[in-house]
């Protein structure tokens, strides 16, 4: 059982996670893809490994630091269904955001950062890249 990360709705079925992560990108929230127009992937392999890439701008502060979301982590509020993924984890979960020029990386276990922020060299444009392995108990 899983519990969303922001308004503690429990989550029976992981394959509701997949399958609402599928639905938001690809029918992205104005809050997160004005356009409804997103460049997504979601892999999924037979070792339960899982990477979601998907190019959008995200929510920063002023000093160009993304907006953080629950427990400090870089897996913001705009989009649930990637921390209802998290969630799920079995293992480390990172967590990679680029945007104007500027790319930070978070390892998670869960929702919670098992240390701070690192710099990375970003790719162009702007996105988000999450990769992880589910719990084969939750499976």
């Amino acid at each position: 059982m899983v519990r969303h990360p922001y308004d503690n709705v429990q989550i029976d079925e992981p394959e509701f996670v997949l399958s609402a992560l599928g639905e938001e990108l690809l029918h992205a929230a104005t809050a997160v893809a004005p356009a409804h127009t997103l460049h997504a992937r979601m892999d999924i392999t037979g070792d339960r490994s899982i990477t979601v890439s998907v190019d959008h701008q995200h929510a920063r502060e002023a000093s160009g630091r993304p907006a953080l979301g629950s427990s400090g982590s870089l897996l913001g509020h705009a989009w649930w269904s990637l921390s209802a993924l998290a969630a799920l984890s079995a293992e480390v979960t990172t967590v990679e955001l680029w945007c104007a020029g500027r790319g930070f990386r978070q390892d998670c276990e869960g929702l919670r950062p098992l240390k701070g922020i690192r710099e990375l060299q970003p790719p162009t444009g702007s996105g988000t890249h999450l990769s992880l392995a589910l719990d084969p108990a939750h499976l």
